[in-house]
């Protein structure tokens, strides 16, 4: 009898916000706030891909407060915050299919999403 073929199923890590999550992110209040909602790939192999759009989104995102004349002092933090997923490797090994990241300038908060 022939053996069935193996399918190899790549694991995608997920975390979506709670109920909680969401109620923060409702209640949040700031004169600024980014939202940035990057498509990705559950496959290692696309995290520099994936890492060089970061950058492009957050650098965007960061012209765009800029020109709202946000202060340099304020601006620096949202930059500081939004350098975070950058310099985390894991953030970038364990993807889904969508990385939505929130920030107020105070606290960053971001969701594996699969669509």
């Amino acid at each position: 009898m022939p053996r069935p073929s193996a399918v190899m199923v790549a694991a995608m890590h997920v975390d979506l916000p709670t109920a909680h999550d969401i109620s923060l992110l409702l209640e949040t209040r700031s004169d600024h706030c980014v939202s940035i909602y990057l498509p990705t790939e559950p496959t290692p192999e696309d995290a520099e891909k994936e890492r060089i759009g970061w950058k492009n989104q957050s650098s965007a995102a960061l012209r765009e407060l800029e020109q709202r004349g946000v202060e340099k002092a304020e601006l620096e933090l949202f930059e500081e915050l939004l350098q975070e997923p950058d310099d985390d490797d894991w953030v970038w090994d364990h993807q889904a299919n969508t990385l939505a990241v929130f920030t107020d300038g105070q606290i960053v908060r971001s969701f594996h999403l699969a669509n």
